[in-house]
């Protein structure tokens, strides 16, 4: 039995992979800055509070841990789409430093983390209409932590996978998987369920180490 370390298991994917992961078998350390946000009950899941850019909370959580999975966001969904400027929180990078020291220190060298389509070396594979977005908006801050984040893991010397899924929807219903290593997708949409089943699938079978999969339905 695996024990893995998640951040994001509030989220709107990452309380699909917490979820997906106790079905599994797996045990689950969520590390979390409310607790009480947690309403999943089992004696597989430990509930940590505290900040994923803290290096004490992070080695307090990491301990036992043969993975840490993330599906951290860059900026609040809502923040993303309003005008004006911003000061940039950094908050993938400001997590994922500190992680690594945990994770080095701890012996852990298996990562999974949702990124984007359009991060790193996809940044052709988006549509256009998503470039000017990513040039002129808050997008910007997003895609400039998500490159971060993936420079900093790149460089580290972990077996890590960059998840990078399209426009994510909340449907249930599951339509074919597309996986995508170099190229434009065939679509743009895919359910944040199917993400969160498609990360975990990457830890079951060591699928995709060293690899950026974009991910989409069709």
């Amino acid at each position: 039995m695996k024990r893995i370390l998640l951040y994001g298991a509030t989220g709107r994917t990452g309380r699909h992979v917490l979820d997906l992961a106790l079905q599994r078998g797996y045990e689950v350390v969520a590390l979390v800055r409310d607790s009480s946000s947690i309403t999943a009950g089992s004696e597989r899941l430990a509930v940590i509070q505290g900040d994923t850019t803290s290096l004490d909370d992070i080695r307090r959580a990491i301990q036992g841990c043969d993975a840490v999975l993330s599906t951290l966001g860059a900026l609040h969904q809502t923040d993303i789409l309003k005008l004006g400027k911003i000061d940039p929180p950094h908050t993938l990078e400001r997590s994922m430093r500190p992680t690594i020291q945990a994770m080095k220190e701890a012996g852990v060298k298996r990562i999974i983390v949702q990124t984007a389509l359009g991060a790193g070396d996809s940044y052709p594979d988006v549509h256009w209409v998503m470039r000017l977005l990513m040039r002129w908006t808050r997008f910007k801050i997003v895609y400039a932590d998500h490159n971060m984040q993936e420079q900093l893991l790149q460089e580290s010397g972990f077996d890590w996978t960059f998840v990078r899924p399209v426009g994510l929807n909340d449907k249930d219903e599951l339509r074919k998987l597309h996986i995508t290593l170099h190229g434009a997708p065939p679509s743009f949409q895919i359910s944040r369920k199917h993400v969160a089943q498609f990360m975990l699938d990457c830890l079951d079978k060591d699928l995709y180490i060293h690899q950026a999969p974009a991910v989409s339905e069709k």
